[in-house]
C-alpha cells in the first residue's frame, strides 16, 4: 500500500496522503476535520498516523471497521466508497 519511500514512517503529512490515495490535499484536510483521520501538530506541522490512513483504506475496501469512527466520519468513509468506485 505504501510506496518504499514511506513504508518505515509512523505519521505522514497531508501532501503525502493525497498522493498515497489519490485524493485532495482538500479532501485529506476533511476527513481529519471530519472525524476519519486523526491529525497531531508538532510545531506547525500537521501528521496524520499512518495506522488511520491504513484503516481508513481497509474501510472503503469493505473490510470489517474498527468502532472508532463517529457517525460524521462513517458518513465520510461511505462518500469516499464512492468516489474510488467500492461502494
Amino acid at each position: 500500500m505504501l510506496p518504499p519511500h514511506l513504508r518505515d514512517r509512523v505519521t505522514l503529512r497531508p501532501r503525502e496522503v493525497a498522493q498515497i490515495t489519490g485524493l485532495s490535499v482538500k479532501t485529506v484536510h476533511d476527513l481529519v476535520n471530519e472525524g476519519v483521520l486523526r491529525r497531531m501538530k508538532i510545531r506547525g506541522s500537521v501528521l496524520i498516523p499512518v495506522e488511520d490512513v491504513k484503516r481508513m483504506l481497509s474501510e472503503a475496501d469493505g473490510k470489517p471497521a474498527e468502532p472508532r469512527l463517529t457517525p460524521r466520519g462513517v458518513a465520510a468513509v461511505r462518500s469516499l466508497r464512492g468516489k474510488l468506485g467500492r461502494a
